[in-house]
């Protein structure tokens, strides 16, 4: 990842568990991350009840994370309603939440909102913790595989091809039998920071027909709206000809097929690994640390490079009015940027980069 500065406990109900015990030792002692292979800060484990808000695309990573937080801190309650990226942020702004969940960094006004969560001389920050391949999943059927290039995906999402057996698909997909059937594209309906990515995706590199501006709600009238994550994987699965984007672990909870992108280096199957390729390559730190906010260029292309990638940020204060938040939000996110990161792969997510993860790890250690 090219690294330089210019200057997310969901589910359709809430999660509540009680986090397991840290001894004496745990504290004082770190652990070594086997998805970076650098130290993991130590977890100083606080007391009492704790509630995060937001994004659904890093439901499974964060569900995994409680789990396995569990067996370290005990005496902390965690609950995390995830009502998607939208909610999260006005959560958070609105003293409901102690940390929120975004798929896209928050900014200018929000930011302001978002300090008055903060203590005096606090300011909220994005902190990355989340690396999401976004899939292109589809139901057709007849057609086990399937191949996109940019420019398909951007025509298909704004509309301007309506049938699976148009010429140009077809084109891309040589040896696939595809039916007249109509194109169904599904979106999200709610606010998401899934699809801020995807439409910031389209705007870089289908600028000719993708021209709306990037949005957290759908910027384009074409198709049907779902909401969350698991809506709109089961929209798709429940009908023929349907077409959506949806995070790679949601895609691979609903059993859905997915499209491979071909940017013009081959065609590239989703993966962790391949995400992990387009950060190391189409990554930077744009914000000013504390603040870890990244710019994605998606128009990186590269031999295994899978270029639809979403972050997901938590949104955190510096500083907090009651320092027992403070210390159970950092003891929480220490573990989720240290050993959390490991098991990512096998739920369908990416690693932080090393280089990454070491600025996210002082950025956590300085929480107050």
């Amino acid at each position: 990842m090219k690294l330089y500065r210019t200057g997310a406990l969901i589910g359709a109900a809430a999660l509540a568990v009680t986090l397991g015990a840290c001894s004496s030792d745990k504290k004082s002692s770190s652990s070594t991350s086997a998805a970076s292979g650098s130290p993991a800060a130590a977890i100083d484990c606080a007391s009492g009840a704790l509630k995060g808000e937001g994004s659904s695309a890093q439901k499974n990573a964060v569900d995994q994370w409680i789990v396995d937080f569990k067996a370290k801190c005990s005496g902390e309650s965690l609950s995390y309603p995830g009502a998607g990226s939208g909610a999260g942020i006005k959560a958070f702004q609105g003293k409901q939440a102690d940390w929120a969940g975004s798929d896209a960094p928050i900014k200018g006004d929000d930011v302001t909102k978002a300090n008055a969560n903060c203590a005096t001389g606090g300011t909220a920050i994005n902190v990355p913790l989340v690396v999401g391949p976004i899939a292109v999943a589809f139901n057709v059927s007849g057609a086990d595989k399937l191949t996109l290039t940019p420019k398909l995906i951007g025509e298909i999402f704004t509309g301007k091809l309506t049938s699976w057996d148009a010429a140009d698909i077809k084109a891309a997909n040589s040896g696939v039998t595809l039916p007249s059937t109509p194109i169904k594209v599904i979106t999200r309906s709610d606010s998401s920071g899934t699809s801020f990515n995807f439409s910031s995706y389209l705007s870089q590199v289908d600028p000719t027909d993708f021209t709306a501006a990037p949005n957290k709600q759908w910027p384009v009238a074409v198709g049907t709206g779902a909401a969350k994550s698991s809506g709109v994987a089961t929209a798709i699965k429940a009908a023929d000809g349907s077409i959506g984007y949806v995070e790679l672990s949601a895609a691979q909870d609903a059993s859905l097929k997915m499209a491979a992108v071909d940017s013009g280096d081959s065609a590239v199957d989703i993966s962790a690994d391949a995400a992990s390729k387009f950060m190391d390559a189409g990554a930077t730190v744009s914000g000013t640390a504390p603040d870890l906010t990244l710019k994605l260029d998606y128009t990186t292309k590269g031999a295994g490079v899978y270029p639809i990638v979403l972050v997901t940020y938590e949104i955190v204060c510096t500083k907090y009015a009651d320092a027992n938040v403070a210390k159970g939000v950092k003891a929480f996110l220490s573990y989720a940027a240290g050993d959390g990161q490991s098991g990512l792969k096998d739920l369908g997510y990416a690693p932080l980069p090393s280089s990454l993860k070491s600025k996210v790890t002082d950025t956590i250690n300085g929480i107050s």
